[in-house]
């Protein structure tokens, strides 16, 4: 299975729905092209929150190892374990074009990664799916500062789950990928599309992978006609409901 961090009962972890705020025409893209989407932690907006920035400079600063592309060969994806909506989750991704909020479970996005490596081996030390903790600058640096390169890619991906104590009402959990393109895991590279900074995998159950999905207020009645009619084009069974926020 994928490694999995910061749960005291697996069990019930697989269970747990999870949430990932888009844009409209993100999930409208998922759905015809049956496709999850990763993305670069370097790509992120935030180049402090993209944590593993931080970690390859201070490495790269006397350290003697070339880690120049270490943070080019990850890929990650954010989720949040709290079904509480909030105005700020909202405002995040909130764009001209509408935003939504799609829910799946651990497992079932644990189980999309895992189809796409034949060789689990290869798997444990490529993949892995945690709580993000949340950290003072100051202690987050001191963590940050005590990965070794020299433990690639496990230490880079740990990484990627801490992050600054002002961020913890989002409440995440992350899973992260390595890029098979450079780490020669040949029947990975050949399952994916590799398009950097994104990483596109194809979802082996696509219909049922979103279990339910949240249209935002800037969501028109226009996109719902076309959202409705590509779900019953493509056989998804997702329920759809219309936030009040």
């Amino acid at each position: 299975h994928v490694p999995v961090a910061g749960f005291q009962n697996l069990g019930q972890a697989f269970q747990m729905p999870i949430y990932r705020y888009m844009p409209f025409n993100y999930l409208i893209g998922m759905i015809e092209r049956g496709e999850n989407v990763f993305v670069n932690p370097l790509a992120w907006e935030d180049q402090y929150e993209a944590a593993v920035t931080k970690v390859l400079s201070s490495w790269y600063d006397g350290s003697g190892v070339d880690v120049s592309v270490m943070g080019e060969e990850l890929y990650a994806q954010c989720w949040c374990a709290d079904a509480t909506e909030s105005d700020l989750r909202w405002k995040a991704y909130r764009n001209n074009g509408g935003t939504v909020r799609v829910a799946t479970t651990v497992q079932k996005l644990l189980e999309s990664v895992e189809a796409m490596f034949p060789n689990k081996d290869t798997m444990m030390m490529t993949t892995l799916f945690g709580k993000v903790g949340y950290f003072p600058q100051e202690q987050l640096d001191q963590l940050l500062r005590g990965f070794s390169p020299l433990r690639f890619p496990l230490s880079v991906m740990w990484s990627l789950l801490f992050k600054r104590d002002v961020y913890k009402q989002e409440e995440e959990v992350r899973i992260v990928v390595r890029n098979a393109e450079t780490s020669g895991i040949e029947e990975f590279r050949e399952k994916v599309r590799i398009e950097p900074p994104l990483l596109k995998m194809p979802l082996v159950n696509p219909e049922d992978f979103v279990v339910d999905i949240l249209l935002g207020t800037d969501v028109t009645a226009d996109q719902q006609v076309v959202l409705n009619n590509c779900l019953r084009a493509h056989n998804w069974t997702a329920h759809v409901e219309v936030s009040r926020m």
